[in-house]
C-alpha cells in the first residue's frame, strides 16, 4: 500500500486526494501499519512463505520510517498476533530483525521518537 497510497487515495477518497500535498512523503500512524498488515495477512491465504515476506517487508518499512524499536515493538504486539509464521520461519524472521536493527543503527545513528 505505501507504494501505491497516491493511487489509493484517489480511488477510493477522490475528494481529499485534491487536498493533499503529494510532494511530501505521507507518515503512517499505528492503525495504518495495523491495516496494512491485515490487508497482508489476507493476501497470503495461509501460505506461510508469502506471509513471511510480508511480514519481512512490513518491518523493513516500520524501520525505514525511523521510529523508535520501542514504538516498533508495541506495533508489533499486533502484528506478530495477526501474521504468525511456522516455528522455523519465525526463527528465520527474527534472526532477519536483529541483522536489519544491527545495520540501521550503523547507517542511521540514533533513532528519533517520532
Amino acid at each position: 500500500m505505501t507504494h501505491a497510497f497516491q493511487e489509493f487515495m484517489a480511488f477510493f477518497f477522490s475528494d481529499l486526494c485534491v487536498e493533499i500535498d503529494w510532494s511530501k512523503q505521507p507518515r503512517f500512524n499505528p492503525f495504518a501499519w495495523v491495516t496494512l498488515a491485515h490487508l497482508r495477512t489476507q493476501r497470503a491465504r495461509r501460505d506461510p512463505d508469502q506471509l513471511y515476506a510480508a511480514k519481512w517487508q512490513l518491518t523493513k518499512l516500520l524501520f525505514q520510517h525511523g521510529w523508535s524499536k520501542a514504538r516498533i515493538i508495541e506495533l508489533f504486539k499486533v502484528i506478530n498476533w495477526m501474521m504468525v509464521l511456522p516455528p522455523l520461519l519465525q526463527r528465520r524472521y527474527w534472526r532477519a530483525v536483529v541483522k536489519l536493527e544491527k545495520e540501521s543503527k550503523m547507517e542511521c545513528g540514533p533513532r528519533r521518537n517520532p
